[in-house]
This record gives C-alpha cells, sequence and structure tokens, in this order.
C-alpha cells in the first residue's frame, strides 16, 4: 500500500528494554503513561517528517533527561524499522 508506519510498540519494548524502570503504561496496563506518550508522539514524529526528535525542548511534565531518552529510542527505532522496508 505504500503507507508508513510508525512503530510505536517496538518502539516502546526497545525503551522498556534499556530502561525497565521507565513505565510505558499506566497502572491500569490499558492506557499509555505519559512517557509511552511521549515516545508514541516522538515516533510518529520521526515517522512523519523523517527527522530525529532528539533536541526538541518539548517535555511537559517529563524530566529531561526521561525525555532525551525517548527521543533517542524514537529515532533509533524508526530508522531500525525503516531498513526493513521494501523500497518505495
Amino acid at each position: 500500500m505504500g503507507a508508513r508506519v510508525a512503530p510505536v510498540g517496538v518502539a516502546m519494548a526497545n525503551a522498556l528494554a534499556e530502561r525497565p524502570d521507565l513505565a510505558m503504561l499506566d497502572p491500569d496496563a490499558e492506557h499509555e503513561s505519559l512517557a509511552g506518550t511521549y515516545l508514541a508522539a516522538a515516533v510518529i514524529y520521526a515517522t512523519l517528517f523523517d527527522r530525529s526528535p532528539e533536541g526538541l525542548p518539548f517535555h511537559h511534565a517529563l524530566e529531561a533527561d526521561d525525555a532525551t531518552f525517548l527521543q533517542r529510542v524514537a529515532w533509533e527505532t524508526v530508522e531500525e524499522w525503516r531498513q526493513g522496508e521494501p523500497a518505495e
């Protein structure tokens, strides 16, 4: 179909593998936590704009170092994901 995919679930798994202390889901396990929502937005940003979210200043209520980590994971995940996509 030629549609781009934003690999949010893969990014969450990658983030949890590296930082299991940073919860991606709220305690109800049905909704993303603030960190999970931020990561999802960073992945979508990277997918839509084909550029890294690293260095974006907005981090709302997240600690700046957590936002920096999530931005990096988002970009690395999108880059890795694209390597496996067929050429358009």
